[in-house]
This record gives C-alpha cells, sequence and structure tokens, in this order.
C-alpha cells in the first residue's frame, strides 16, 4: 500500500504514543530482562550499560506490529476493522472531521 508521506508521519506519530503509553503497563522491560539474561554474550551487561545500548538500538516496530495484525485470525481481523470503523465516527462526531 503506498501512502503520503503525511499519512506515514501520522501512522508513525500514532504507533509512537501507543508504545509509549503502554510500554510502562506491559511486560516488556520484564522480558527483555529475560531475554538478555539467557544470553552469555550479554552476561557483562549491568541494567546502566543496557540502558546505554537499548539507546541507540533501533527496532522496526512496522514490521513486528504487521506481523502481529497478519497472524490474527480472520475474525480478530473483522473485530479490528469494526474497531476501526467505531473509533473514526466517534472522532467524527466529537470533533466533526
Amino acid at each position: 500500500m503506498n501512502l503520503k508521506e503525511d499519512q506515514i508521519d501520522a501512522l508513525k506519530d500514532a504507533a509512537n504514543a501507543a508504545i509509549a503509553s503502554n510500554i510502562r503497563h506491559s511486560l516488556v522491560l520484564e522480558t527483555i530482562l529475560e531475554k538478555v539474561s539467557e544470553m552469555p554474550a550479554l552476561d557483562q551487561l549491568t541494567a546502566d550499560k543496557l540502558a546505554d545500548a537499548l539507546q541507540n538500538l533501533e527496532v522496526d516496530v512496522g514490521t513486528l506490529l504487521s506481523v502481529l495484525i497478519r497472524a490474527q485470525n480472520q475474525e480478530d481481523l473483522l473485530q479490528m476493522d469494526h474497531t476501526l470503523v467505531r473509533r473514526r465516527i466517534d472522532r467524527i462526531d466529537e470533533f466533526g472531521f
């Protein structure tokens, strides 16, 4: 699918906002610590060094989210479509656009 630059920027903003809002309330950090502790090559990392290393790490969130969405069954995809439509209607009702 080809999106315009402003659409791509808006999609990035939406993904960033969702991640920033939810990362504190999820198991992301706990899971990273678990995975790092399972890798002998990373035994020298302290929490501070891990924070430094993660600061420069780039993860393709778009690919991860795309795989997650595409892995859903048809019923879940229909529910996601329904959610999108319902929230768009709510936005239009509230803001008029």
